[in-house]
């Protein structure tokens, strides 16, 4: 299926040429925008919307070959039907993107990684005074509050998180209780609220380290290991999300990094950002995730920091990197990307709502939030911004937490 994008939001009367090839109108009267020269489905067709119950548009009715040419109107991409006819065209009014069929039918989600309900597990939080077993969520599409979802096996911070769109994965992280790191990892099933389940270890014990998934394997890497701060690892360690087990060696990254930030596509996972030796870096690393091996170069960040947790998130294209700190304690606005499969350095995409470190970030492909942290300097924030990934700007206010808090873990999977 390929994307048509537009800029701005369609007024009626607009029109767009595609690749200087192929003329589109929006017409509001007639749903949305139409291909020139096809002819709108008769009056008599029903309107396809997403409480339309059309499980198959290969039928004998004809419905399809007459929508052939005109965009449907669909309030997102998950609204879609699972099939069309090659040639039908769909709109989609959150992202003012316009899809054409191309024989395949489109995935229930932007990404294998992730899909429409971010969860944010633990935490350090301004109310509670300390660390937190709380897990909350909310769903990406739809700016809001969080709500809660469960909890974590121990109150714990800086840890990080991914998954495979089904299992929510926690690994690591510190407790100030003991003063000690984890090699924990635990999961939850995204689409049912309920508490963690034990997983399997770590290799190491390690806290503020990079996480990063593909969908079907788990990558973490980097992180203060359990001797603390000025201690660090360089281990690269792999899991298989889907069957429970401990991580097994992948390689190293080039140095013993911590407070770095990690995203993937289906192939690549990148490593960014983070400090050696207490001395922040605008390093970015990269792996091919299928193939275990030690990091490679991949290019710079625009600014030299530390993301203190995962702040990083994507599409199937770009790798977004969010906030982080140069000079302590203050918090950058930053917002960086890169093409995941092209190596190069990194270009400004825009600012956070305000200066933020200490902030989580998950995704659903098309929407990127950064969840909490401090916000400006040393005071916790409940704050959740977002951006849409393949439209570079500022960031937007989403929602709240339900606490200030910083030092989260965050990911996404399917609601069902």
């Amino acid at each position: 299926m390929s994307k048509i994008g537009f800029s701005g939001n369609p007024t009626n009367g607009a029109s767009h040429t595609w690749r200087s090839r192929r003329r589109f109108n929006y017409s509001s009267s007639k749903g949305g925008w139409q291909a020139k020269g096809a002819t709108p489905p008769a009056p008599t067709a029903p309107t396809l919307n997403a409480s339309t119950d059309l499980q198959d548009m290969n039928d004998a009715t004809g419905l399809a070959a007459r929508m052939r040419g005109m965009a449907i109107m669909y309030n997102s991409y998950s609204d879609f039907p699972t099939e069309a006819y090659t040639g039908t065209f769909a709109y989609t009014r959150d992202t003012n993107e316009l899809y054409v069929w191309t024989g395949a039918s489109p995935a229930p989600t932007g990404i294998a990684w992730g899909g429409d309900r971010a969860v944010v597990m633990g935490g350090f939080g301004a109310t509670s005074g300390g660390e937190v077993n709380t897990i909350e969520y909310f769903d990406i599409t739809t700016p809001s509050n969080s709500t809660y979802f469960g909890d974590l096996s121990e109150a714990i911070y800086i840890t990080s998180a991914m998954s495979d769109s089904t299992y929510g994965i926690r690994s690591g992280g510190y407790s100030a209780a003991d003063s000690l790191r984890r090699n924990t990892i635990e999961y939850i099933t995204i689409a049912t609220t309920s508490n963690t389940t034990d997983f399997g270890d770590m290799t190491v014990l390690a806290s503020q380290h990079a996480s990063a998934s593909d969908g079907t394997y788990g990558i973490m890497a980097g992180g203060i290991n359990a001797t603390g701060v000025g201690n660090s690892n360089n281990d690269i360690q792999q899991i298989t999300i889907a069957t429970p087990a401990n991580a097994t060696d992948f390689g190293d990254l080039s140095n013993k990094w911590n407070e770095l930030a990690g995203v993937a596509d289906t192939t690549y996972a990148l490593f960014a950002g983070g400090q050696l030796n207490e001395i922040a870096t605008n390093t970015i690393e990269y792996v091919t995730i299928a193939s275990p091996s030690n990091s490679s170069d991949f290019g710079d960040l625009t600014t030299t920091r530390r993301f203190t947790n995962n702040s990083a998130s994507g599409d199937t294209t770009r790798a977004l990197f969010g906030g982080g700190q140069i000079t302590f304690p203050n918090g950058e606005t930053t917002i960086d990307y890169v093409t995941i499969a092209s190596p190069s350095n990194a270009t400004d995409f825009g600012d956070l709502t305000s200066g933020a470190r200490g902030i989580s970030s998950t995704s659903n492909g098309t929407y990127s939030t950064f969840i909490g942290g401090f916000r400006p300097t040393s005071s916790s924030s409940n704050v959740v911004d977002y951006v849409t990934i393949q439209t570079t700007s500022n960031a937007t206010d989403f929602g709240d937490l339900t606490e200030a808090i910083w030092g989260t873990s965050a990911t996404s999977g399917s609601p069902s």
